[in-house]
């Protein structure tokens, strides 16, 4: 058996990415690739006898991989990468935690009818600061549970009309289609800054990045989170140091803090 993505025709094969080459005496048969959701695959099939004859190649037969049923860990509807999805709890702990190398994950069940976190493509921001100095300080904490960026930022959200602001910067991301982003919270840019780590996105590379899990007491600040180890004027950060940061951005001579976005379907 054969298998290709997208071309019906099998036109020039051998140009062609092929996915799988498989031989088999068994009537069903599954990939060992992961397949790309919202992509229809054609395939054939070929018989061979016992002194090693190949038949012709049987007519060409097509599946299409839904959306739903395959989306964790992959490219998103967006154009980002899928990094949660809360009716695959078992398959999520063993790959962060037994792969990744995460200590623990506390995962949990998203808000309403949300299944997937999909991480933006790219940086809204390269640098920006948590809150105007035009505005009160916040006087709440708001959660660092997976899945409630979106709740977060309603209670963030800028009235003002200052710029680089954090949460400013994540909720007008211009992103493919869709205009409901958020800056995610604390847990949720944990599972990202470790899955990034492991496997980087281009245009996702800055150090540190702000969160929007936010500490009203005692210390006043929000959580930001390092994606790579770096040393900058003194300053080190280690993959996955959490740090309370000022609203007004890092002390002189830290890294920058960057903005990136989520979104959940």
């Amino acid at each position: 058996m054969i298998l290709f993505p997208e071309d019906s025709t099998f036109s020039d094969f051998r140009k062609k990415e092929r996915i799988t080459a498989y031989t088999t005496t068994a009537s069903e048969y599954e990939s060992s690739t992961r397949l790309t959701p919202d992509e229809t695959y054609y395939w054939h099939v070929r018989a061979r006898n016992p002194e090693g004859d190949y038949s012709a190649y049987s007519s060409r037969w097509s599946f299409y991989v839904d959306h739903k049923d395959d989306w964790l860990f992959s490219t998103g509807p967006s154009g980002g990468v899928v990094i949660y999805d809360d009716e695959n709890i078992t398959e999520m702990q063993d790959f962060y935690i037994n792969y990744l190398g995460m200590t623990s994950v506390d995962f949990k069940t998203l808000p309403g009818d949300y299944r997937y976190i999909e991480i933006a493509p790219a940086d809204a921001s390269s640098d920006a600061i948590f809150n105007s100095i035009y505005r009160p300080t916040f006087n709440q904490t708001t959660s660092t549970d997976i899945g409630t960026g979106q709740a977060n930022c309603d209670s963030l959200w800028v009235t003002d009309g200052a710029i680089n602001i954090a949460e400013s910067f994540s909720c007008s991301y211009d992103g493919k289609t869709y205009s409901d982003w958020f800056l995610p919270s604390l847990d949720t840019m944990e599972l990202a800054c470790y899955l990034l780590n492991s496997f980087p996105v281009d245009n996702i590379d800055e150090s540190v990045y702000w969160t929007s899990s936010y500490e009203a007491l005692p210390v006043v600040g929000a959580y930001t989170i390092a994606f790579k180890a770096i040393s900058v004027s003194g300053y080190s950060y280690s993959l996955g140091d959490i740090l309370l940061a000022p609203e007004t951005g890092p002390p002189s001579g830290e890294p920058n803090i960057a903005v990136l976005t989520g979104r959940m379907f």
